[in-house]
């Protein structure tokens, strides 16, 4: 045999080989991939209580109003003076119910001061310079004044969150010196305001109705049996982990489940992908969480 055949024939051997060991990485992916597991996640949601006042509260302010319906998710400034009894609003409820949706509402006031040149003070001459000493106790005065002089150039306001003793202190700060004040040379305008906000809880409208669909998915099936249980308990106050056979686990609330990947492929492509979803009755929350490739 000539040395040029024997290259051919070497040649030969050496390239079945490769193909040989890529079509088995080939299969051996499949393969894992077929097995590859994730979790399902379950979770039962409690439908909150809904506060009438609040919703009579929130019709003052048409720019809140007039988003629910239309976004997720909204915030926006309202007069400081309403802050303390949109408060006491919240303290008995804070959520309302429009049209199947379910709004979750916070409110949070801020503190805050502004820069300012001497052109811009009328009074000048009226100004009692403020010290260290008499300021130490506002906070976020304080920090506001921190931020000041750590500034980035052409930062002029400074806010800091503050909550209702600290809104209080310093609305009879302004009270008794006015809202400018001289500090270490130089002048500043303190202001108050305070944002409404909400978030959208629950789309009752937008929870797909799995009752009398799962003969073919007994996981799914199983994971929202168990959640129904674990609302049970949580009523009782029980809260331990709870084993679930050999496939998952249930804390805090929430149920796992072991599941291939395979098979959420096969629940998304039935059901599509949802996050909400009606089961006897009760409401749950459903998170698919594959592993990551």
């Amino acid at each position: 045999m000539n040395a040029r055949r024997r290259r051919k024939i070497l040649l030969a051997i050496a390239l079945a080989t490769v193909v040989f060991l890529l079509a088995y990485i080939g299969i051996f992916a499949i393969t894992l991939l077929s097995q590859a597991e994730g979790y399902l996640v379950v979770e039962p949601v409690t439908l909150p209580p809904t506060n009438g006042k609040l919703m009579e509260k929130i019709e003052e302010f048409s720019s809140v109003r007039d988003a629910i319906g239309r976004k997720p998710y909204f915030s926006t400034e309202i007069p400081i003076e309403d802050y303390e009894e949109m408060l006491e609003v919240l303290k008995n409820g804070s959520c309302v119910k429009v049209d199947g949706t379910y709004y979750h509402f916070t409110i949070s006031a801020f503190t805050g001061i502004k820069e300012l040149n001497r052109t811009e003070i009328s009074n000048l001459s009226d100004l009692t310079p403020v010290t260290y000493e008499e300021l130490k106790n506002f906070r976020p005065l304080n920090l506001s004044l921190y931020y000041w002089k750590i500034r980035d150039v052409g930062e002029s306001v400074f806010t800091v969150e503050a909550n209702l003793t600290e809104i209080q202190a310093v609305q009879k700060l302004i009270e008794e010196k006015g809202d400018i004040l001289e500090y270490e040379g130089n002048y500043f305008r303190i202001f108050l305001k305070a944002r409404l906000g909400f978030g959208t809880f629950i789309e009752l409208d937008k929870c797909i109705s799995l009752d009398g669909k799962l003969d073919n998915f007994p996981l799914l099936k199983r994971g929202l049996i168990e959640a129904e249980k674990e609302s049970r308990r949580l009523r009782e106050g029980k809260h331990e982990l709870r084993k679930i056979d050999n496939i998952g686990e249930v804390e805090a609330g929430r149920v796992r489940i072991r599941m291939a990947v395979s098979e959420m492929n096969r629940i998304a492509d039935t059901f599509g992908y949802f996050d909400c979803v009606r089961y006897n009755n009760s409401f749950f929350r459903i998170v698919l969480a594959k592993p990551m490739d």
